[in-house]
């Protein structure tokens, strides 16, 4: 999750009920840290471990700093909260799966791109639930479509950072297929 929801409330209940999250903190946020006095706090800007236990809001999770490299957009670290054990997932595997939400802002803007959609407003509850069915049917089969999308030499070949979203790749794949004749006459 992004920034804005680091809302204590919310997290407290995601980790009541065992659910795992990762939740980017603003620099300023306080937690508490080991090296600190108890009920005492720092900034998660001042935290310069890669990985420690951190307390937020009066429960104990843990604070994960990613590296900060020449040429990264950012010109801060991520500063991370999470509620999953290293036992269960290694700082990596946190830093991975944070990365994974650029995925779904990349999903929403090629959608946008598409279809130049915007989100009118349905007054009836009945005509919302026949729009998602519709929705999530369409979603279905585009990710049915998705190997086949992903199954050419060029795709394969495309470096990692170059790489379309998985959407706008099986959206390109059925233009493609729109666009190609039916019959072929010699």
């Amino acid at each position: 999750m992004d920034r804005w929801f680091a809302i204590p409330d919310l997290l407290a209940y995601l980790d009541l009920e065992h659910i795992g999250f990762v939740v980017r903190l603003k620099a300023g946020t306080p937690v508490g840290v080991p090296w600190v006095e108890p009920y005492l706090t720092s900034t998660a800007g001042e935290v310069s471990l890669p990985d420690t236990p951190a307390t937020y809001h009066g429960h104990d999770w843990r604070l994960i700093r990613s590296d900060l490299r020449p040429g990264m957009k950012s010109d801060e670290p991520w500063f991370l909260l999470t509620n999953l054990p290293p036992s269960q997932r290694s700082r990596q595997q946190v830093l991975r799966t944070y990365a994974k939400r650029f995925e779904i802002e990349e999903h929403f803007k090629d959608i946008k791109w598409i279809e130049g959609y915007e989100w009118h407003q349905m007054k009836k509850l009945q005509t919302a639930r026949t729009v998602f069915m519709f929705v999530f049917f369409g979603w279905w089969l585009l990710l049915k479509a998705y190997g086949k999308a992903t199954d050419h030499q060029q795709t394969r070949k495309t470096h990692p950072k170059k790489k379309l979203s998985w959407f706008r790749t099986i959206w390109e794949y059925w233009q493609r297929l729109r666009l190609r004749p039916l019959f072929r006459t010699s």
